[in-house]
């Protein structure tokens, strides 16, 4: 597994360029996050569903950001097998606090 995960690394690096490709995803995020931030105080909701949902997606923003400029290929050698699934996940997160901000009702109206 390691020799197949080495030349996959060295592949994709001479397929790719993977340091723009990783801090796109980094500035995504990023963005994503800060528009999630401005929905959620236009819409003021407050339930606990929201900002728990809100804060996932700020805590795995930030932890891909860190761990995509921390690491590397050398230091570890599944890195972009791990960002690849990491950032599957953020992005997963995002869209459900998205769903969550735009499409829960809220709950102060309904009581």
């Amino acid at each position: 597994m390691a020799r197949y995960v080495l030349y996959k690394n060295r592949n994709w690096e001479s397929l790719y360029p993977m340091d723009g490709i990783i801090r796109g995803a980094v500035v995504l995020f990023i963005l994503l996050s800060v528009l999630l931030f401005i929905v959620y105080l236009f819409n003021k909701k407050e339930s606990r569903i929201v900002v728990f949902d809100l804060a996932a997606s700020f805590i795995m923003a930030g932890g891909f950001a860190v761990f995509s400029i921390l690491q590397d290929t050398q230091s570890f050698r599944a890195y972009y097998f791990i960002l690849i699934a990491f950032g599957f996940s953020v992005l997963i997160q995002m869209i459900k606090t998205a769903a969550v901000l735009l499409l829960k009702k809220d709950q102060k109206k309904n009581s």
